[in-house]
Parts: structure tokens; sequence; C-alpha cells
């Protein structure tokens, strides 16, 4: 009878582990802080004041002062955009992003202002 109870007992965990999905990510809105990591276009370690707001099921507008609005689609853990000739991505768990333009390659990393 324990034994039974014991192997029932870890059928259930082992479902519940199982059949819990991935985190989901926070969804892209409000301000941000972009700190480039990376690259040759920027200087490493510069800060810029990044702000989202929704556009939709799935999608996420980027204001930049001085900049482009930018709307970011998410495909699978990956916030994309492409403009111009330029393509950017942002992981949704990690908040590392990249933006890939003619001129060069830039990295950054995304954080919730303190």
């Amino acid at each position: 009878m324990i034994l039974r109870i014991t192997a029932l007992a870890a059928v259930a965990a082992g479902a519940a582990i199982g059949l819990a999905g991935p985190a989901l990510a926070e969804p892209l809105e409000g301000p941000y802080t972009a700190t480039v990591t990376g690259g040759n276009v920027l200087t490493v370690g510069e800060n810029m004041p990044w702000a989202f707001t929704p556009c939709g099921p799935n999608c996420a507008r980027r204001l930049v002062i001085g900049g482009p609005e930018t709307d970011f689609h998410l495909q699978g853990n990956t916030w994309t955009s492409a403009w111009e000739n330029v393509t950017e991505t942002i992981d949704a768990g990690s908040l590392a992003a990249t933006t890939n333009q003619p001129d060069g390659t830039i990295t950054w990393q995304l954080a919730r202002p303190s």
C-alpha cells in the first residue's frame, strides 16, 4: 500500500513538472534603459531611453527620442522589427537586443529604470 501511494505521488509530481510550460515573459511595455553592450557604431556603456506602447496583439511600438517609431512583433520568444535596411531583435526572456544595420551591428541590454 505504501509503495502504491509513493508511486502515485511520483507520477503526479512528474505530470505536474511535465505539464508546466515555460514562463511567459512580461509584455514589452513602458520605459526601458537600453545600454550598448557591443558593436562598432556606438560606445559600449552608452545608455538610451526606449519606451514601448502596445500596437495590437503581440505588437509593441518603440519610441526613441530623435529616432523612428518602430513596431516589434513577438515571434516565439523573440520580438522582431524590420524597417528600411535595419533588422532588430529583442529576446523576450533576457531582454538582450541586437540591431543590424548597414554600417554595423549594435548589441544592447534592456532594463527597467530603477
